[in-house]
């Protein structure tokens, strides 16, 4: 045992000399926590804390809050959702000749690694914790200095289910998960906490095979019981003890991840995860100028791999989610709409993974023979997760088919192929994205001119067997147009699910260019002359060439869809030339031209001197644009799109700088200052959204307006709170003040931050 110690500790010298001073990307994100419950929510009802995860493991780890030895949190992602299990999870307590030793603690937390230095007058334990593969992390504790060290480990389960900003719920995780077996286990030489089978949808769903061990590289004396366990071994000076912590999801997965350590494979892998970090971070951050750049660089591509799952459950290919830490994006939960944004992203430094996470959603893309909606055929899914639905034989209540999202894919693919010039990538999904703008041809075109609308699909959420459209009116279901419009006339609540669909469709949920509006805007609305009308949208239903019924269409056509479907068209015609497609050149560079003339002399408004939603041409007025409900970011989409002529783009530009408008503390929000609508804490109706942020910087940059990006980036970089200290990164912030909002550590917007950084306009 102890020669296999020396050419552990020989494998290893390298790590070692490269921590023993703390690098300049430490502590970019706050690791250090006190962990109070299963669910530990902040007032969005997200984590509070912020582990660390790496290359798509499915737990994470905390350092303790209370400088405490050893490590603190323990998360697991139980299939679709953040759980914790311990704030004391692996305590140290040393003892010399039997005398506890009072350690002082200094900790760090690196992109790759969370690092402890303990440190007595005789004493000095160095801990250092790295992920070593998809299921695995190692936490390898060196004694530097001491003799005769007892080193005793020890771990605590939790015992409440939630807390909300500190405040402990009474229930008990045992009460609340009866079946869940929520308690340590001694197996040999290892602890287990082996959790029984549960199956709550909405909280946390395991297998009953789930399983988290810890096994050591040393002799050591166990005991484990209940809620708690204790490790006790042996060390001195020169020798060292590796501790390797597994999670596993269900039984088919004991076998690739098997129970038993490989020590020698485990120790090369720690050592290769710091050299993958260098070389990512080196990559990542080669075109970048300034410090301030690199640093946000950094913390938005630690964010990216700390939501990277690998396989399990349904997806069988590697994704990241929106965001580990968020109550309802965790697990392997995957959007083609925010998947496209991580791509663009990981693109520069993570090419590969952005591989996988493409083909990841295009796995589960609609054949023409699908049981479910053969209507569908070529259109992704809104959301694939761990566990399909109950039409897909599954129990996940997560998975959603009543909506797709944007045309950004083709952007993704063009700048992964910038990139990479890798041509049979290019050439594996060309048909898959054929297929899916086919899909949008004859699904949300509803007058075939080539601008698209956004809708919902046929859906059980949208419409009885008969295919009419279901509506609440004051709490009670009714089916049909005629019958909504009679509901409108009345007044009271109405709820649409299919427009409701159709907003997630866009990515801008309820946003107020789809009629959404709060019950005291629109008030001051009508108070200042404004008519409840104008924020009435209308729905019609959307038939396949055969006449089979496939959803609803809103009674609008979208700009920024159009313009990133007349985008997408020109980025395929330019990647089917890279391949010698040729006829597939020709006509994507037909309906560019034919989109962009469209787009131009249809959706822009003079009078506003900005780009708005049309009416769809019923009743002989051709391009109605829908100003009343006020300015978004989707005026600027024909700039980022490369759609605007020079004097729109102008215009546009003046809009985007007026403070009146979108030029606020941090700006650029999901609607005007000025929209009706506005509400600075509102979804989408006046939150920050960075990447519609990055949408207007690209759009105003290619424009030649670079100055203007440069002083719009300064303004979000400087007011947005915590993107310079080490708060996570936000979902959204709030315009006026700069507060964070929404979930934190959040992918898309780490992905535009990077892509601002890589910009140079920090």
């Amino acid at each position: 045992m102890r020669l296999f110690l020396f050419v552990l500790q020989l494998l290893t010298i390298p790590v070692l000399c490269a921590e023993t001073s703390q690098p300049t990307y430490a502590n970019l994100i706050n690791r250090e926590a006190t962990v109070l419950a299963m669910q530990d929510q902040d007032k969005f009802d997200h984590s509070r804390h912020n582990p660390l995860f790496d290359l798509g493991a499915w737990h994470g780890h905390l350092l303790n809050a209370q400088q405490q030895p050893g490590l603190g949190g323990l998360a697991l992602l139980t299939e679709e959702y953040l759980n914790y299990v311990a704030n004391e999870f692996e305590r140290l307590d040393v003892f010399q000749n039997d005398t506890l030793v009072r350690l002082k603690v200094e900790q760090f937390a690196l992109p790759d690694a969370l690092i402890q230095e303990l440190t007595h007058e005789n004493v000095h334990i160095r801990h250092t914790l790295r992920f070593v593969d998809a299921r695995t992390s190692v936490l390898h504790t060196e004694v530097i200095k001491g003799d005769n060290l007892t080193l005793k480990y020890s771990g605590k389960l939790l015992t409440h289910f939630h807390a909300k900003e500190k405040k402990l719920s009474e229930q008990n995780i045992t009460e609340r998960f009866k079946t869940l077996n929520f308690n340590w286990q001694q197996d040999k030489q290892s602890i287990v906490l082996a959790l029984g089978r549960t199956r709550d949808s909405y909280n946390l769903m395991t297998s009953g095979n789930a399983r988290f061990s810890i096994v050591r590289s040393v002799p050591q004396s166990l005991s484990a019981k209940g809620n708690s366990y204790q490790s006790t071994l042996n060390l001195s000076q020169g020798e060292s003890v590796y501790s390797r912590y597994r999670y596993i999801l269900d039984a088919s997965e004991a076998e690739q991840w098997p129970h038993k350590a490989d020590w020698p494979s485990l120790v090369s892998k720690f050592k290769n995860n710091q050299e993958r970090w260098h070389d990512r971070i080196a990559r990542a951050t080669a075109s970048i100028e300034s410090t301030k750049g690199k640093k946000i660089a950094v913390k938005s591509v630690q964010t990216l791999i700390g939501n990277w799952r690998s396989p399990a459950g349904a997806l069988k290919f590697d994704t990241l989610s929106p965001s580990v830490t968020s109550r309802w994006f965790s697990g392997n939960q995957t959007w083609p709409w925010d998947s496209w944004k991580h791509i663009a992203a990981l693109a520069y430094f993570e090419p590969e993974l952005a591989k996988a996470h493409m083909r990841a959603v295009f796995a589960e893309q609609i054949k023409a023979n699908d049981p479910v909606r053969p209507q569908d055929a070529g259109m992704l899914p809104d959301l694939i997760a761990y566990n399909r639905s109950a039409e897909r034989g599954g129990d996940g209540s997560n998975w959603n088919e009543r909506n797709t999202k944007p045309s950004l894919a083709t952007w993704a693919l063009d700048i992964l192929y910038q990139q990479t010039g890798d041509k049979t990538f290019v050439k594996e999904m060309l048909p898959k994205l054929i297929a899916y703008r086919n899909w949008w041809h004859q699904n949300r075109d509803s007058n075939h001119n080539g601008l698209m609308e956004y809708g919902a699909t046929r859906d059980k959420a949208h419409n009885n067997a008969q295919g009419e459209l279901l509506f609440y009116h004051d709490g009670q279901p009714k089916y049909g147009l005629n019958t909504l419009a009679q509901a409108r006339a009345k007044g009271g609540n109405l709820d649409i699910p299919a427009l409701t669909a159709a907003s997630w469709e866009s990515g801008r949920d309820h946003a107020a260019t789809f009629g959404f509006i709060g019950d005291k805007q629109l008030k001051k609305y009508i108070a200042s002359g404004g008519r409840a009308s104008d924020w009435h949208v209308q729905l019609a239903p959307i038939f396949t060439e055969s006449g089979n019924h496939a959803g609803f269409v809103i009674d609008q056509e979208s700009v920024d869809q159009s313009s990133y479907f007349a985008s997408e068209a020109r980025l395929l015609s330019e990647l089917a030339k890279e391949i010698g497609e040729k006829e597939l050149y020709r006509s994507m560079q037909q309906e560019f031209g034919h989109l962009k003339k469209a787009i131009q002399e249809c959706m822009f408004s003079s009078d506003h001197g900005f780009f708005f939603d049309v009416r769809i041409n019923h009743q002989g007025h051709d391009c109605e644009v829908i100003a009343e409900r006020g300015m978004g970011p989707e005026g600027w989409s024909p700039l980022f799109n490369g759609i605007a002529s020079q004097e729109q783009a102008e215009k546009v530009r003046d809009i985007m700088l007026d403070e009146k408008h979108f030029n606020t503390h941090v700006p650029l929000g999901s609607a005007a200052k000025s929209n009706p609508a506005f509400g600075a804490d509102i979804y989408w109706r006046g939150r920050v959204w960075l990447d519609q942020v990055y949408f207007g910087l690209k759009g105003l940059s290619d424009y030649g307006y670079e100055q203007e990006s440069r002083m719009l980036a300064a303004k979000l970089l400087n007011n947005g709170d915590g993107l310079l200290d080490s708060a996570p990164i936000r979902e959204n912030y709030h315009p006026l003040s700069g507060e964070q909002q929404g979930a934190p550590n959040f992918s898309w917007s780490a992905a535009h931050l990077y892509l601002i950084a890589n910009e140079n306009w920090f």
